[in-house]
């Protein structure tokens, strides 16, 4: 994917991150969302984690209500962690497969939380790869 699609693409993932954080965030819409990124993402960054669920197989646990299993399937790939903490909000961690570090993101649901975790964890990568290219437009301000 060459610089110009790798901003677009990580515009995507800052827009799906804005919709995690909201209460009524839809879950399903989420997760597919979260999958098309997994699947059309720069490989350095996606390849670890692409999706190992098709899309029809996604959709199938979706339209059954299974949101929290299709959101399991998706970090499958990762090390993750759940629990739920005060005010019944679920937090959700991820490490993705050769990260340094894990992110964590809370909601309302289990897979918002998934999602998002794994989402930040997309959106600190491209940061990252950014942050080695000084012509990047993509560095983060300090």
């Amino acid at each position: 994917m060459h610089r110009t699609g790798v901003g677009e693409w990580s515009d995507k993932v800052e827009d799906l991150l804005v919709r995690c954080e909201a209460a009524s965030a839809d879950p399903a819409s989420l997760l597919n969302d979260l999958h098309r990124l997994l699947e059309t993402g720069p490989a350095p960054i996606c390849g670890p984690v692409r999706p190992a669920i098709s899309r029809s197989a996604l959709q199938d646990l979706l339209d059954a209500g299974a949101a929290e299993s299709a959101a399991l399937r998706l970090v499958s790939r990762s090390t993750y962690m759940l629990s739920r903490g005060g005010e019944g909000l679920v937090i959700a961690s991820v490490l993705m497969p050769h990260a340094d570090c894990d992110y964590s993101f809370s909601a309302f649901s289990e897979a918002v939380a998934l999602s998002g975790a794994l989402a930040t964890c997309l959106h600190e990568q491209v940061m990252a790869e950014a942050g080695k290219d000084p012509a990047n437009p993509r560095l983060k301000q300090s």
